[in-house]
């Protein structure tokens, strides 16, 4: 069947607009302008507070976090239904104190920041709470950052979300380590980690630029740890009482600085 002038006309005029859009979603979905968008939109962050739920092969974990940077920090973890548990891990700015309920018990440890951190690094005491969803001794600040810079990305994008598909990056890797308490002077510690935890899968909103979910592991290997994000609030004004921590009656704070400072000096 032959075709007019006028139709292949607008054949070609169909094509050429349908390869310029495939293009333009090809150059807009560039990881690394992605990345430089994220992190200049969280540094301007002024205070947030959010839902995780943190999932392993054997449990969920869910966290309420609160932050106010640099050195506010909240986070309220709760385990999954099997076990009747919380703990509430506070950085007010001069202590950490970290609330554990198991049923009726209850236990609070407290932790001097003037002798356990610096001011580049506020939250790495060396004593964390495993499974919130964010890095040890980090804010959601600090583990957004710190996961665009250990993993080589590349991105896929669709109308409402990017995925960054990455690799981890040895050489950064390690760099990032030599300043964790977690880390130092442990080897077999880092070579675990970049063998448990080789790949990331972290996606965000093109509408503002949050992180929806990512997923840390080996994807071939058991142990995937998956965490969702939620429930944001960003710069909207937190209270001041958030950061205080409360007394509990009959619960005496037990101080444990200079063990965690005899810890670091023997690693």
């Amino acid at each position: 069947m032959k075709t007019s002038v006028f139709s292949r006309k607008i054949m070609f005029v169909f094509f050429m607009l349908f390869s310029t859009s495939s293009n333009a979603e090809a150059i807009n979905c560039n990881s690394d302008i992605f990345k430089k968008i994220i992190l200049k939109n969280i540094s301007s962050i002024i205070d947030y507070k959010f839902n995780l739920k943190a999932t392993t092969s054997d449990t969920n974990i869910l966290t309420e976090v609160f932050g106010q940077p640099p050195d506010k920090l909240k986070t309220i973890t709760t385990f999954d239904d099997t076990i009747d548990s919380t703990t509430t891990n506070l950085y007010d700015g001069n202590y950490q104190w970290v609330v554990t309920r198991r049923g009726k018990h209850k236990q609070t440890i407290r932790i001097n920041l003037s002798k356990t951190t610096n001011r580049k690094m506020p939250f790495d005491t060396n004593y964390y709470i495993f499974g919130t969803g964010l890095l040890s001794g980090e804010d959601y600040i600090g583990t957004i950052r710190n996961l665009l810079s250990i993993y080589n990305f590349r991105a896929k994008c669709d109308k409402e979300k990017i995925l960054f598909i990455g690799e981890i990056n040895p050489h950064n890797f390690k760099e990032y380590a030599k300043n964790k308490k977690s880390f130092k002077k442990n080897k077999a510690q880092i070579i675990s980690f970049l063998k448990r935890f080789s790949n990331l899968l972290i996606s965000f909103k093109k509408n503002g630029f949050l992180p929806i979910e990512y997923t840390l592991g080996n994807p071939h290997k058991p142990n995937l740890f998956h965490v969702v994000f939620s429930d944001f609030i960003i710069n909207q004004g937190l209270s001041s009482n958030t950061f205080k921590y409360k007394p509990i009656k009959d619960n005496e704070p037990i101080d444990i600085t200079k063990s965690l400072l005899n810890q670091t000096l023997i690693k």
